[in-house]
């Protein structure tokens, strides 16, 4: 508390962001407790730690000062992940991995993360089986392997992870790791985009506009580029734009009513 006070009366934070720290910090000691012990109804009252609050905590400033325990946290989560805690091994992997680079004090060990997240995998861990795809498809601990990446990505996929459903879209489409086969991207593009999956949602405005596996058609590839763009891939305004450039007036205005549609029908059976 004393170091707490310490920064706010130096100015080194701002009230808004203590908070912030402050937040996280207690869902992260709530979540430790309820790994250890796994006591269910208990963790039931406490708020989840999420993906949004491990980033928060990556970009506050000083934050290994502000962790002075840090590194016992992480010591607490590799005794459960030892006993073979599936949430403490994905936690562990997440925790070194490249992706939450300097994570309350500890350094960077792609290596390290990976060997956690496939401890997780074998075990069925949705999301460590992507997190493990991931590592192979990106090289991150091992050595990069398209291949393997897939077998990862489908196990999840086909438990409806739309990551990695949109991944495997990803690498039918260009054909990594396997045969090029545009017909089995737009399948798995089409589970993932119907979660509101950006990057899918992207890859189907793709196959449309090209014509790959599907007829050609602008207002869908332009509907689906929208989605995108709204869903967090901004940069996709600009495909659309160019894309609307090669459409007339009635066919961008029957697009965005088609991308209206899409987001009241919770992105199901759109533009087809």
């Amino acid at each position: 508390m004393d170091r707490l006070r310490g920064y706010i009366t130096s100015n080194m934070f701002s009230i808004k962001r203590m908070i912030k720290m402050a937040r996280v910090l207690t869902k992260l000691l709530l979540t430790l407790i309820v790994i250890l012990f796994a006591n269910q109804s208990f963790a039931e009252k406490i708020p989840t730690l999420t993906l949004k609050d491990i980033q928060d905590l990556q970009d506050l400033e000083d934050l290994e000062n502000g962790l002075q325990d840090g590194k016992e946290a992480v010591k607490l989560l590799r005794l459960a992940a030892e006993k073979g805690n599936a949430e403490a091994q994905i936690m562990l992997g997440k925790i070194y991995s490249k992706a939450f680079y300097g994570l309350i004090g500890v350094p960077r060990d792609a290596k390290e993360g990976t060997k956690w997240y496939r401890l997780a995998a074998e075990q069925g861990h949705i999301r460590a089986q992507f997190w493990l795809g991931s590592s192979y498809d990106f090289g991150n601990g091992v050595p990069k392997n398209h291949k393997e990446a897939v077998k990862w990505y489908r196990l999840a996929a086909e438990q409806g992870d739309a990551s990695s459903q949109s991944m495997l879209g990803h690498h039918y489409s260009s054909g990594e790791g396997f045969v090029q086969d545009y017909k089995e991207a737009l399948k798995w593009y089409r589970l993932a985009a119907e979660q509101g999956d950006a990057l899918a949602q992207k890859g189907l405005g793709d196959l449309h506009k090209e014509g790959q596996g599907v007829p050609q058609n602008y207002a869908i590839a332009h509907m689906w580029y929208n989605l995108s763009a709204t869903n967090g891939w901004k940069y996709l305004r600009t495909f659309r734009d160019n894309l609307s450039k090669k459409m007339t007036s009635a066919a961008i205005e029957k697009a965005q009513d088609m991308a209206n549609e899409c987001m009241n029908r919770n992105y199901k059976r759109c533009g087809y």
